[in-house]
């Protein structure tokens, strides 16, 4: 729990103050760390010539590894900026020509089409790969894991702190917006069979088999608190739900991983099956659920608390909430550092 919510706080700095400040925070925090370790291995006898000495002592070893965790998350950070957000905005401003992949199927919103590229060329020049926000009003005729050629007007999304518009892109993992201009996009090269592109068209199916087997209110409920997707609930409809505090229903989530994971076990449970198998099993759910749902960040964090109860309970460990929220965090804000922005 400790070192979860030190990298949080760090990361959370990091986002606010820019790649400027989480350098200089990265020096400050190995540079605090190694204070820490100093202060632990202090001689017997200078311990007991300083007695607070000793109270400091026996909390080092906490104190170090919290620092140690945060230089490392500052460190990614900043690396992460120069190596994906600071090459791809030079592009700002600017109209060119790009080769990209669709990365999965577009959300349709205010009349819209929004898709997520990843970007492998601009005006004929090989690129460090970053992942666009496309904006266009006529779908790209594509799937996704096609490669696509389209001329796109670049522009950057408004900034000012960790919850400014370009810190929630970012947290989608958009590193540019831009709308499409010309004619459209044009397929130059179908996707290979690939484990992304299965989950993908899983997903769509099941899209489209909750607006074929159910009434339309229906089908947009399940979309969104299935899949996440609120591309057929109206506005009204997300407005009840808003107004009577249930708008968390609409999002994949703790509740929803919570839900299925106790299904899951006294469903097994019934079964006979002993601790550990019902637990494996039950944990395997909820990995397939998450692969089902895109992988969002709030079903991920929810799921590593899952995963961490389960297989803790495998070798016999006592679960701790605390300690659960903890590595879920820490292991968000290390593979996922912009998800922290999310107010959720």
């Amino acid at each position: 729990a400790i070192m979860g919510f030190s990298v949080y706080g760090a990361l959370l700095l990091a986002a606010w103050g820019g790649a400027a400040f989480a350098r200089g925070a990265f020096w400050a925090c190995a540079a605090a760390g190694a204070c820490g370790v100093v202060l632990w291995k202090l001689p017997r006898q200078a311990k007991r010539l300083l007695p607070h000495t000793r109270v400091l002592a026996a909390r080092a070893p906490f104190f170090a590894w919290a620092c140690f965790f945060m230089a490392l998350a500052l460190g990614l950070y900043v690396l992460s900026w120069k190596s994906q957000v600071a090459p791809a905005l030079r592009w700002a401003g600017r109209k060119e020509e790009i080769q990209a992949r669709v990365l999965d199927y577009p959300e349709e919103r205010y009349g819209r089409y929004y898709y997520r590229l990843r970007v492998a060329q601009v005006g004929g020049e090989d690129v460090q790969p970053f992942t666009l926000r496309l904006s266009a009003a006529q779908p790209l005729y594509s799937r996704p894991y096609d490669q696509v050629v389209c001329t796109v007007s670049f522009y950057t999304f408004a900034s000012g702190g960790p919850f400014s518009q370009q810190g929630l892109r970012l947290a989608g993992g958009c590193q540019l917006g831009g709308y499409l201009s010309g004619a459209g996009g044009k397929r130059t090269a179908p996707a290979a069979p690939s484990l992304g592109k299965w989950l993908a068209e899983a997903r769509r199916n099941l899209y489209r088999s909750f607006a074929k087997l159910l009434p339309p209110e229906e089908a947009a409920l399940m979309q969104a608190m299935v899949l996440g997707r609120r591309d057929s609930l109206d506005q009204g409809s997300y407005e009840d739900f808003r107004l009577t505090g249930c708008a968390h229903l609409l999002v994949v989530s703790g509740l929803h991983m919570g839900v299925l994971s106790a299904l899951a076990s006294q469903g097994l449970g019934a079964l006979g099956l002993g601790r550990i198998p019902r637990n494996l099993l039950a944990a395997g759910c909820l990995l397939l659920f998450l692969c089902v749902s895109g992988f969002p960040v709030s079903a991920v964090r929810a799921c590593a608390m899952h995963l961490a109860y389960l297989l803790g309970g495998c070798i016999g460990r006592r679960p701790d909430g605390v300690n659960s929220l903890g590595l879920a965090l820490l292991l968000i804000c290390l593979l996922w550092r912009s998800e922290l922005v999310k107010l959720n």
